[in-house]
């Protein structure tokens, strides 16, 4: 395919090729339905700035046999890095979506039936679901959008803006069927826990539940002063709000992935060693994969049966993004392929690979601009496996 070297799977475009852009967003949402035959998608007019608050993406789901598109819903809550946080329902994954929407002043979620139509609106908008479908993860995503606009939304002024770390906000833990949520720790509460300097403001830029639903991880960072760049604490808690473990203190974690209830795969520097580490949740044990191979940041992403890592990485010199594939049981490793980066969007509305599997491991999925567009493109890992 024109815009893909080194290229030892098929890939293929799912997306249309009609004068728009298409991409779903982040790797840890789960983009294909039960069966594997549909895909979810964002669709825009545009890709070389930002969202502004008057913009509206369209969401629908892409037939992979056919390639057809469909269109159910718009949203103004959405961004270039993790879409309007579409994904399916855990609790019904044939038929049932969730996604952020813009409300006035407020931003919330709402859960749609794409066969009926019928859709009911949640009072906070999500960051994560619990795999079990009960629990939504919320976070001030107008705090997110001033710390980092690909990852927020626009349009809504952050009320506690000029509050480096206030008490009346942090993280929220929604019921999925009734709307009633929890407020379980603070920006003031995290200052005290990770130390920080209460004059810092601070933000949660990603939070995501285990897979046995039972504790969350969250990044929370830092904004960035001139001439200095944010520092990154990791953290898990209970979805209760209790039993707090400070997994890293304020230094350097970035992309995540969740092994099993108690282990996480995490990009990190560990006593001042950068690296790929598997951590142990509530523990000081750290194991450190290959270095020769994780010598860098990537997407991070278990295959369902665990026994793989799909990574993508960033541009290398030559503008092009890789995907590589890791065997978690013989470290056997390689490159699966290179992709160019269309330099029209940089920053913040740059388009990650943010590869992802569907649930049965038998395709991978990611957004691209190597043929001049954002694109939504997938191909069969068990070709080279």
């Amino acid at each position: 395919m024109n815009g893909i070297t080194d290229e030892i799977v098929h890939v293929r475009r799912i997306s249309p090729n009609d004068g728009r852009h298409y991409y779903y967003g982040y790797y840890d949402n789960p983009a294909f339905n039960e069966d594997g035959t549909k895909h979810l998608c964002n669709r825009t007019d545009f890709w070389d700035r930002l969202p502004d608050g008057d913009d509206t993406c369209e969401l629908g789901i892409i037939d992979i046999a056919s390639c057809e598109w469909r269109k159910f819903a718009e949203t103004q809550a959405f961004n270039f890095q993790q879409g309007a946080m579409l994904q399916w329902n855990p609790k019904n994954p044939a038929e049932e979506v969730i996604y952020n929407i813009r409300d006035g002043d407020k931003y919330r979620t709402a859960v749609r039936n794409i066969g009926s139509g019928y859709e009911r609106i949640l009072p906070r908008a999500v960051a994560n679901v619990s795999h079990d479908g009960k629990w939504g993860l919320c976070i001030n995503m107008n705090r997110v959008y001033d710390f980092r606009p690909g990852y927020g939304y626009s349009g809504v002024r952050d009320e506690f803006f000029a509050i480096p770390q206030p008490k009346e906000d942090g993280i929220f833990v929604m019921d999925m069927e009734t709307g009633t949520e929890k407020f379980i720790l603070s920006y003031d509460e995290m200052g005290r826990l990770f130390n920080i300097d209460p004059s810092e403001k601070i933000v949660v830029n990603h939070i995501t539940f285990s897979p046995d639903n039972r504790r969350m991880v969250f990044l929370v960072r830092t904004f960035p002063q001139k001439g200095k760049n944010w520092a990154t604490g990791l953290g898990t808690i209970n979805r209760d709000g209790y039993e707090f473990y400070l997994m890293k203190p304020m230094s350097m974690a970035s992309h995540y992935n969740w092994l099993d209830g108690n282990h996480l795969l995490v990009w990190a520097d560990v006593n001042g060693l950068p690296g790929m580490y598997v951590l142990t949740d509530q523990s000081a044990e750290a194991i450190r994969l290959n270095p020769d191979f994780f010598d860098k940041d990537i997407h991070c992403v278990y295959s369902p049966d665990k026994k793989y890592i799909l990574g993508d990485g960033y541009p290398d010199k030559e503008g092009f993004r890789h995907i590589y594939l890791y065997n978690t049981e013989t470290g056997k490793s390689g490159l699966l392929l290179r992709a160019k980066s269309d330099s029209s969007c940089t920053g913040d509305i740059r388009c990650d690979l943010h590869n992802r599997w569907s649930r049965d491991g038998r395709f991978v999925s990611f957004d691209s601009t190597h043929e001049g567009y954002r694109g939504l493109y997938i191909f069969e890992p068990d070709e080279i496996r």
